[in-house]
């Protein structure tokens, strides 16, 4: 048995395409599930985010106006979660909890019970949500609150604003991800990432971009590497304490949209 790290990773394109870098790039492709998935938030919309179940069974697709819970086995639809009055742009389930999250072009971050399909709470913001973090205790959510380049922590279960977080980079955080232990949260923006330790939230760190700008980001298990998407294709690893560049994997003919560490495990024969 061989237990490795991987990288996932998605790009923009009109076909789509992910890959799985370890040693090698490979493509993934389902496509009789991506063609109903399509047909989920209805006509017209297409699907602006995605995020599997811990268990892989449920798949949660964003796009339109709607959210959409799937069986994955099936491609069947479970169910729809409707409120939103702008496109959704991003979807994450809450760890260890029937909840599920949703960020939307309307400035709402909308908390929703899986099973009953409704919606049990709003957080108001003043800018797109492009992305937001949870943390894996299913508590806390971050997401950027307006166009100062602030990010926010919410309790989730009451709304409540529990601190913010000063970027030194002005815009967007096209994405944001919190580290295992909840120490460490990790945000890109246009110049770069933005790292802050929440035990000294006030002096953060940045790795800067260079060429291009960084679209999506993620952390490593460890915490210790995290993981950068760019706008012209190319996955950037990076040492999270030093800021050097250990690779560059120039792989995909578009922007980045999403990038994941996976652990995976080969069984054979030696």
């Amino acid at each position: 048995m061989i237990v490795t790290t991987c990288l996932f990773t998605c790009c923009y394109l009109c076909l789509g395409f992910c890959g799985i870098l370890q040693r090698a790039t490979a493509p993934i492709e389902r496509q009789d599930l991506d063609l109903e998935v399509q047909s989920g938030h209805g006509q017209g919309a297409g699907t602006s985010s995605v995020e599997f179940s811990s268990d892989g069974k449920l798949l949660l697709t964003g796009g339109g106006y709607t959210a959409c819970l799937w069986e994955v086995s099936s491609a069947l639809l479970i169910r729809r979660f409707s409120g939103h009055r702008s496109d959704v742009l991003t979807v994450a389930f809450v760890p260890e909890r029937s909840l599920v999250v949703t960020g939307a072009k309307d400035k709402t971050i909308r908390i929703w019970d899986s099973g009953l399909r409704s919606e049990v709470r709003r957080i108001q913001c003043e800018s797109w949500i492009h992305d937001f973090a949870i943390t894996p205790d299913g508590k806390r959510v971050f997401a950027q609150q307006d166009d100062s380049a602030v990010i926010c922590e919410w309790d989730i279960d009451t709304g409540r604003k529990l601190r913010t977080y000063q970027s030194p980079f002005p815009g967007d955080a096209f994405s944001i991800c919190a580290s295992s232990d909840e120490r460490l949260v990790v945000a890109a923006f246009v110049d770069g990432l933005v790292i802050w330790d929440r035990s000294d939230y006030a002096q953060p760190r940045t790795i800067r971009s260079q060429e291009t700008y960084f679209t999506s980001v993620a952390l490593s298990a460890d915490g210790k590497v995290v993981a950068t998407g760019s706008s012209n294709g190319v996955v950037h690893i990076w040492e999270l304490k030093t800021g050097i560049q250990l690779r560059m994997l120039g792989i995909h003919g578009s922007h980045v949209t999403d990038v994941y560490w996976l652990l995976a495990v080969w069984c054979g024969l030696a």
